[in-house]
């Protein structure tokens, strides 16, 4: 019957991205429990033991690789785990091993499959476009409208036929003027400042001469439809 046990250690242990001289591992830290089953002192030889594919060199115990147990003692055995980041994924496997230094090859306790599932690498997640994409839609569509309102053909001003006012009776009143202007579709007529005296009549008018009626500008046969006709003083 062996001295040592094992009684305790974890199945399946995970692994963490670490960096270590610059060099990418993926690292664990695993305790294990062993015991001194047997009424005396004696020393302990630890090791842990790789399965399968799993490399010796990624094991390391903390503290001495042999210890003294004294009887029935219970020690706390902790293996630093480092696996190179380029290893294939696999899930690797070890074993922590207690021998008596007296008689290693027939005394001694393993503990159970302790497993290291190192797995593929998460491919790194694509980037969200839309939002870009979104932005450079609203400003093609604002760039568009702004060209399309500068650029866009202003209708041209609109015209009216300039009524003839060429053979308007001369020397008349102001009412007179503006009744036949009134006939002529022109529905405001106003008289110019200083045309008239303080009175506003009519039939007044400040200096000599009369009220003749005439186009402005005189040459214009059709214009907009802001287009004027004068009043002015004959003298």
């Amino acid at each position: 019957m062996p001295s040592f046990e094992i009684p305790d250690g974890p199945s399946t242990v995970p692994l963490m991205s670490q960096s270590v001289k610059g060099k990418a591992f993926r690292t664990a830290t695993v305790t294990f429990t062993v015991t001194n089953k047997t009424d005396q002192a004696l020393s302990c030889r630890l090791k842990a033991a790789p399965q399968a594919d799993a490399q010796a060199e990624w094991f390391e115990l903390q503290g001495e690789k042999e210890r003294p147990f004294a009887a029935g003692e219970t020690q706390k055995v902790t293996v630093n785990v480092a696996v190179p980041a380029e290893v294939k994924p696999s899930d690797f496997k070890f074993r922590l091993q207690a021998m008596n230094v007296n008689d290693p090859g027939n005394d001694y306790a393993e503990s159970a499959v302790a497993t290291l599932p190192v797995a593929a690498p998460t491919p790194p997640k694509p980037g969200k476009v839309w939002p870009y994409l979104l932005v450079a839609a609203v400003l093609v569509l604002i760039v568009g409208g702004v060209a399309a309102v500068l650029l866009w053909p202003k209708p041209p001003p609109a015209t009216v036929s300039m009524p003839d006012v060429t053979v308007a009776p001369q020397n008349q009143s102001f009412d007179v003027a503006k009744a036949f202007l009134a006939g002529k579709g022109f529905t405001t007529v106003s008289q110019a400042p200083g045309t008239y005296n303080s009175t506003n009549l009519s039939s007044y008018i400040s200096g000599s001469g009369s009220i003749v009626v005439a186009p402005e500008p005189a040459s214009a046969s059709r214009g907009s439809s802001s287009t004027r006709v004068r009043l002015r003083r004959s003298e």
